[in-house]
C-alpha cells in the first residue's frame, strides 16, 4: 500500500514538473505576435517622437535669432546708429586674413568671443560662440569663402542693409538705396528680414541641382525665390526669422519688394507693392 502510494506522488511530481517546464516554451505563433506588436508600437512612437525633435530644434533655432539681435543692435550704439553691413572693412589683417569680413565673422570675433586667442582663431569656428549661428536641424553647416576659411553657419543676413562694400564697389548706388541707418524711416519693420535660415534653400537647391555653388550664398537672405519655405522649409512650420523690430519667429510667409523682389521692404512707397 505504501509503495503504491509512493509510486502514484511520484508519478504526479513528473507529470507536475513536466507541465512546468512546457509553460517556459514560446511557440513560433507567438514570438512572431510579440515582434508585431512591437513593430506597431514603434511605428506608433516613432513619428510622435521625430515631431517632439523637430519641434525642439524649432525652438532652440529661434532662441539663436533672438540671441544675435543683441550684437546686431549693439553695432548701432558704437557706429552713430549706422547698421552692420553685410561684408564689413577691417583692419586688423592678422585677426581676419582679408580686407573684409562677413557678417558673421564680425559677430563671432567682436562680440561673441571678444577675447579670442588669435592662435586658437581656426578653432574658435567649432567653439561654443559659433553654435549660436547654427540651426541643430543643420546637420551640413559647413560654409566656405574665399576658398580658406571654413566656417560654421546656418543664417543669412538682408544683403540691402547698410552699405555693402563688395556688392557696392565702396559706394551708395540708387539702385540699392541701403538701409544704412537704423533710425531711417520703416514702415515694414515687423515684416523686414533681418536674419533668417538659409541653410534648408542652399542644402535642398543644391542636392536638386547636384551642385555646390550655392554653399556660399549661405550668407545672405536674397530675397523670396531663394527662402527656406515651402519645398525649401527649414522647419515644419517653414523658416525662423529675425525681424528688424527685434521680434522672432517661425513662419511660411516672405515678404519682398515686388518691384525688386527682394527683401528691401523700405523702399516701398505703396502697400500694393508688399507681396509674399
Amino acid at each position: 500500500m505504501e509503495k503504491h502510494s509512493s509510486e502514484l506522488l511520484g508519478s504526479c511530481f513528473f507529470m507536475s514538473s513536466g507541465k512546468k517546464q512546457e509553460k517556459k516554451l514560446f511557440t513560433l505563433i507567438e514570438l512572431l505576435v510579440v515582434i508585431a506588436i512591437i513593430a506597431i508600437l514603434a511605428g506608433m512612437l516613432l513619428p510622435a517622437l521625430n515631431k517632439a525633435r523637430g519641434s525642439a530644434h524649432t525652438v532652440s533655432c529661434l532662441s539663436n535669432h533672438k540671441q544675435l539681435y543683441y550684437p546686431w543692435h549693439s553695432y548701432q550704439e558704437d557706429n552713430a546708429e549706422y547698421i552692420l553691413p553685410p561684408i564689413h572693412p577691417v583692419a586688423d589683417q592678422q585677426r581676419y586674413s582679408t580686407k573684409k569680413a562677413l557678417w558673421h565673422a564680425w559677430m563671432i570675433l567682436e562680440k561673441l568671443a571678444k577675447n579670442v586667442d588669435l592662435s586658437k582663431l581656426n578653432k574658435l569656428y567649432l567653439s561654443e560662440a559659433n553654435k549660436v549661428l547654427v540651426c541643430p536641424a543643420n546637420l551640413e553647416p559647413e560654409f566656405y569663402w574665399n576658398g580658406n576659411s571654413k566656417l560654421k553657419l546656418s543664417y543669412g543676413y538682408n544683403g540691402g542693409m547698410g552699405d555693402n562694400t563688395n556688392l557696392c564697389n565702396g559706394k551708395l548706388t540708387d539702385n540699392a538705396k541701403r538701409l544704412r541707418k537704423i533710425t531711417q524711416p520703416n514702415p515694414y519693420a515687423d515684416k523686414t528680414p533681418l536674419i533668417g535660415d538659409t541653410w534648408a534653400f542652399i542644402l535642398k537647391y543644391n542636392k536638386m541641382n547636384y551642385t555646390t555653388t550655392r554653399y556660399n550664398d549661405m550668407y545672405l537672405i536674397y530675397g523670396k525665390g531663394a527662402a527656406s519655405i515651402g519645398k525649401f522649409s527649414a522647419h515644419s512650420g517653414g523658416m525662423n526669422m529675425l525681424y528688424f523690430d527685434g521680434h522672432a519667429a517661425t513662419t511660411g510667409v516672405f515678404y519682398a519688394n515686388i518691384n525688386t523682389g527682394a527683401c528691401d521692404l523700405w523702399n516701398i512707397k505703396n502697400t500694393n507693392e508688399l507681396y509674399h
